[in-house]
C-alpha cells in the first residue's frame, strides 16, 4: 500500500522529513554564528544611564530620608545623564564612554567628571556624596533598606486592622474562662455587681467570664505605630529593627512627603481607621447617655413598623451587645437571643439571620453618626480620595 510510481511511499516521506530537518538545523547554525560575528563587531559603550544608575550603589532612594542636599546632588548626577549624556551617546552609536571621559575632560567641564561614576559633581561634592553613601539609612541605625523591606514597612502601616485586634484595643470587653492567663489584669472584673454594671444588664453575672468596663474610642491622625510593629516583626523581615526605630523612621516617612504615593495609602488607611473608631464611639456614646440604657436608651430617629419589625427593646439590646463584643459576633449574639428570657415570646426576633442583625446596627449607627455629625455627609476616606 506504500508503492507510488515503483518508490517506497513511506521511506520517501522520511527522506523528505530528513532533509527538510538538516536545513532547519543549517540555518540555525548560520544564523548563530552571524550572531557571533556580529557581537565580535560589537563596541562595548558602556556609558551611564538612568536605570544604570538606579541600579548601582551609588543611588539612593527618597525612603532612605536622607539630608535634603543628598538628593540634589543626586538629582544633579541624573540631570548630567539624562541631559548631555543622553544626548551625546544617541547622536554617536560608536563612541565609548571611555572616549567621552577622555574628550570631556580636556575640556572646560573637566571638573564636573572627577568621578566617572557621579557625572556633574566637582570633586568637593563627590566627596560629600560619598560620605551620605556611607551612613546608607540614618534613621535605621545606618542599615541599607531594600524598596521590598521599605513596602513590607508601608504594608505594614496600611495593613495592620483595629478590629482585628479586638481584646487589645477593647472591642471585645469579655475574656472567658479559657483566656483567664493570657488576659488576666486590672482592667477586667470577675465581680457580679460590677459586671452587671459593665454588661448594662444585657449578660447575666458568670464567674466563667471577665468583664472590662466601657471605654471611649478616640481617633487619630497618625497610623497604629505598635500594631504596625507587631505586624512587621511577625512578617520575619531581613531587615532587623526594635520598636523605637521602626516608629521613628514610620513617623518620619509620614511626616515628610504627604504628596508620595505610599503616603496617600497610609493617609487612607488611617481615615478607614478613624471611620471604624467612629463606629465604636457613637456604640459607646449610645451605651453610656443612661444608667439604665437597656430601657431607657435615647435611640436616633427612625421609622418603625407598626406590625412587625425590631421594636426600642430589640435596638438597644444589639447596640449594647455590639459595645460589649463589637461588630463581629452576631452568631454568638442569634444564640443568646434564642436561648435567652428576655426574648422568649420575641419569635420575629429569633428568626432574624446573622447578616440581618448586623445591617440593623449599622443602619442605627450610621443613622446617630449623621444626626450628630456637624462635620458634612462626606466620610474622611472619600475627602481623600479626591
Amino acid at each position: 500500500m506504500y508503492e507510488f510510481e515503483g518508490e517506497n511511499f513511506k521511506a520517501l516521506t522520511e527522506k523528505l522529513m530528513e532533509e527538510k530537518r538538516k536545513s532547519w538545523t543549517y540555518r540555525r547554525v548560520a544564523a548563530e554564528e552571524m550572531d557571533d560575528e556580529e557581537d565580535d563587531t560589537t563596541v562595548v559603550r558602556d556609558y551611564p544611564t538612568d536605570k544604570k544608575f538606579k541600579r548601582s550603589i551609588y543611588f539612593r532612594p527618597d525612603y532612605y530620608l536622607l539630608n535634603e542636599k543628598f538628593y540634589k546632588l543626586q538629582d544633579r548626577v541624573m540631570a548630567e545623564i539624562q541631559g548631555p549624556i543622553s544626548q551625546i551617546f544617541n547622536l554617536n552609536q560608536q563612541l565609548t564612554y571611555e572616549a567621552y571621559l577622555t574628550e570631556v575632560r580636556a575640556g572646560p567641564r573637566k571638573d564636573l567628571y572627577v568621578n566617572e561614576n557621579l557625572p556633574g559633581l566637582n570633586e568637593k561634592q563627590v566627596t560629600d556624596y560619598q560620605k551620605f553613601l556611607e551612613v546608607n539609612c540614618p534613621l535605621l541605625n545606618c542599615q541599607p533598606i531594600s524598596k521590598k523591606e521599605f513596602q513590607l514597612i508601608v504594608q505594614c502601616l496600611t495593613d495592620n486592622d483595629f478590629e482585628e485586634k479586638q481584646i487589645e484595643n477593647k472591642i471585645r470587653r469579655v475574656i472567658y474562662e479559657h483566656e483567664f492567663e493570657k488576659y488576666d489584669s486590672a482592667e477586667y472584673t470577675s465581680s457580679p455587681q460590677k459586671q452587671q454594671q459593665y454588661a448594662f444588664g444585657v449578660l447575666p453575672p458568670s464567674t466563667k467570664y471577665k468583664i472590662a468596663a466601657p471605654c471611649d474610642f478616640k481617633d487619630s491622625n497618625e497610623p497604629d505605630y505598635h500594631s504596625s510593629y507587631v505586624l512587621f516583626k511577625s512578617s520575619q523581615p531581613t531587615l532587623q529593627l526594635d520598636e523605637e526605630t521602626f516608629i521613628t523612621y514610620s513617623k518620619t516617612l509620614f511626616s515628610l512627603n504627604q504628596e508620595a504615593e505610599w503616603a496617600v495609602k497610609i493617609m487612607r488607611a488611617v481615615a478607614r481607621r478613624n471611620q471604624l473608631v467612629k463606629k465604636y464611639s457613637a456604640t459607646y456614646k449610645l451605651a453610656t447617655q443612661s444608667e439604665n440604657p437597656l430601657y431607657n436608651m435615647q435611640l436616633p430617629s427612625l421609622q418603625r413598623a407598626v406590625v412587625k419589625g425590631y421594636n426600642e427593646l430589640n435596638d438597644r439590646f444589639l447596640i449594647l451587645w455590639s459595645n460589649i463584643f463589637g461588630f463581629n459576633h452576631y452568631k454568638q449574639c442569634l444564640q443568646f437571643i434564642k436561648s435567652s428570657k428576655m426574648f422568649a415570646n420575641d419569635f420575629w426576633l429569633k428568626s432574624r439571620e446573622t447578616g440581618e442583625l448586623k445591617e440593623r446596627v449599622e443602619k442605627l449607627v450610621k443613622l446617630f453618626i449623621q444626626q450628630n455629625d456637624k462635620n458634612g455627609d462626606k466620610t474622611e476616606v472619600e475627602k481623600i480620595e479626591q
